[in-house]
């Protein structure tokens, strides 16, 4: 329905000239790929068939800093932002906020499922002995470093974490299965895509723990943008797997399909952000409590 409503919808754009710029903001973490060539060309590529289809400005910018990536929503400096679900949580205003678009592998369901996988012979070993080494997580996933911040608070592990940060969720399958890892943190469909390419994986490695928790980026688009531009956007993003030059696209940006982003998928991070400063808090009133005892 959506599909049917956006292109009817462009059949009533006013001429080229009258949209504003198309100007996005990327959160740098928050892209596996953000420092290689092959996401920028992708990002070129893409900005540029849409640009020569339509006849608007775009402009890119990068933010290390999550706070002046959302200073920047908030001040009209850039209509649309890419960053981790988390980074949305922590600092963006949701009703500055509606929907964009964004690639998931495989789908939006298993992206947003959180494996916490080890080898099947460390099943059933405590946590705490099973984080004495680095964890393997793609550097993207920041949900599952705060996941295993909350578990180590919650089972009264004080040791401090450490975490390999990888480039993608592969990568930590493969230090976990090479044993240079106990533990690896990634989504159900890098899980079940590399026990797809090699059926050994699930064969000695399985989830310890799961969530309900994202990892990869999300995409929203500035409320009061130009109707218009908003329509073109959505519209032509979702055709991409349905044109040579966007699926071409898409094997640069690793992703398989292209699907809405809701302001409501955020839910599972926020309800467990709060969880976690929840916990935080508590710990922080008992330590503080026993220290005035002393």
């Amino acid at each position: 329905m959506i599909r049917v409503w956006l292109l009817l919808a462009l059949g009533a754009l006013l001429p080229l000239a009258a949209f504003e710029s198309f100007r996005i903001g990327f959160y740098q973490p928050s892209s596996k790929a953000m420092n290689s060539t092959d996401f920028k060309i992708g990002m070129e590529i893409w900005l540029k068939e849409m640009a020569g289809q339509y006849g608007i400005d775009t402009r890119t910018y990068y933010y290390k800093d999550p706070k002046k990536l959302a200073e920047a929503f908030r001040d009209k400096t850039i209509n649309m932002a890419v960053a981790t679900p988390l980074v949305f949580v922590r600092y963006f205003d949701k009703k500055l906020m509606v929907p964009g678009v964004v690639g998931f592998k495989t789908s939006k369901e298993k992206s947003s499922k959180m494996l916490v996988l080890v080898r099947k012979e460390d099943r059933r070993k405590p946590l705490a002995l099973l984080l004495r080494r680095p964890v393997a997580i793609p550097r993207i996933a920041d949900n599952g470093r705060l996941f295993l911040r909350y578990q180590c608070l919650r089972h009264g592990i004080r040791r401090p974490l450490k975490f390999l940060k990888l480039q993608n969720g592969g990568q930590a399958i493969l230090k976990l299965f090479f044993k240079k890892s106990d533990i690896a943190v990634v989504s159900q469909a890098t899980f079940d895509m590399a026990a797809e390419l090699n059926p050994q994986v699930k064969e000695r490695l399985e989830p310890y723990m799961k969530a309900d928790l994202p990892i990869g980026s999300f995409t929203y688009i500035r409320r009061g943008i130009d109707p218009r531009l908003y329509r073109t956007i959505i519209e032509h993003a979702l055709k991409m797997p349905d044109t040579p030059r966007g699926k071409q696209v898409l094997i640069l940006f690793q992703t398989d399909t292209v699907e809405v982003c809701n302001v409501h998928d955020l839910d599972s991070t926020e309800r467990f952000y709060k969880m976690y400063r929840h916990l935080l808090q508590r710990r922080a009133k008992r330590a503080s409590g026993a220290s005035r005892h002393e």
